[in-house]
């Protein structure tokens, strides 16, 4: 349900394996007839950020793992090769999607005066002839299939010796309809199921709804596009004694600074509050942090 932690879950789950996978955050789109082009951009957006106590950014640190790049003396002589670096990565993935304008946009990731024009390219931005030029690529990604093929390149591109990416997909209560009426989310589920029909072992996608708003649009979507969702996961109204230990993580910082220590660590709160809120012994998160915030401000009143 709304306030019940999906985000806060999601960003937990981002700082435990920051350095164990690359996330991507995909938010809501403006317009569902477009969602490969604002999937492929958010996860561009994503991968350029630097993580925290990162020294470089998510996407250049997973290129670098790239098996490609690890063979001894390979990284040094392609920093002067780029037509080496094309031509070898075409013949290993002589199916990928515009190869020679995708590699090269690689290639140029990685130097420093091109990378952010790479990065617009891979973003699907619509660059002018004396930037594709920079970075030797032909044309600009300006369809729904080759923004779809750009991110499978990516996937086929990554295998064991890369980092995993992570596709989170938040805040989806609002997403526009599609031109037929039908909920946008029904276009988001029909990614997930080309990731898994392309065989795209690299991605993890991670959906996030609340109830109501899935048990309005579940008949939306097909079966098949359900049956590729691996594992179901809903998050539970917590029990009182949780809600009590999330005031004091809170409020913590407060009583650190407080002369006396106070005896209780929800003081000025008292669990009764809660109990006379929630008879059944349960409350969402959110629910609990605002019945807190409401209870100091009118103690400050009154």
């Amino acid at each position: 349900d709304s306030g019940s932690g999906k985000s806060h879950l999601l960003g937990r789950i981002k700082r435990r394996l920051n350095d164990r996978a690359c996330f991507a955050y995909i938010g809501p789109w403006p317009d569902s007839q477009f969602i490969w082009r604002h999937v492929l951009r958010q996860t561009v957006d994503s991968l350029m950020a630097v993580p925290e106590g990162q020294s470089e950014s998510q996407l250049i640190r997973w290129l670098k793992g790239l098996e490609f790049f690890i063979r001894e003396g390979f990284a040094k002589r392609l920093l002067g090769e780029r037509r080496v670096f094309v031509r070898d990565m075409q013949a290993s993935f002589p199916t990928a999607y515009q190869g020679r304008d995708f590699f090269s946009a690689i290639y140029a990731l990685l130097d420093p005066e091109l990378s952010m024009i790479a990065a617009d390219w891979l973003r699907g931005e619509d660059l002018d002839d004396e930037d594709l030029q920079l970075i030797k690529v032909k044309r600009s990604i300006d369809s729904e299939n080759a923004a779809q093929k750009t991110m499978s390149n990516l996937g086929w591109l990554a295998n064991s010796t890369t980092q995993p990416m992570v596709l989170c997909f938040d805040n989806l209560d609002n997403v526009p309809d599609m031109p037929n009426g039908e909920s946008g989310v029904k276009a988001m589920f029909n990614v997930n199921t080309v990731i898994r029909n392309e065989g795209l072992k690299n991605f993890l996608v991670i959906i996030s709804l609340i109830t109501s708003k899935w048990k309005s649009v579940e008949q939306q979507v097909e079966k098949a596009n359900r049956d590729r969702v691996d594992q179901w996961l809903t998050l539970p109204r917590i029990p009182l004694d949780q809600a009590t230990s999330l005031w004091a993580s809170r409020l913590r910082p407060l009583h650190a600074e407080a002369v006396p220590t106070p005896v209780s660590p929800i003081a000025p709160l008292a669990k009764a509050w809660l109990e006379h809120k929630n008879p059944g012994g349960r409350v969402i998160p959110r629910v609990a942090l605002m019945l807190a915030e409401q209870l100091i401000r009118e103690f400050k009143q009154t």
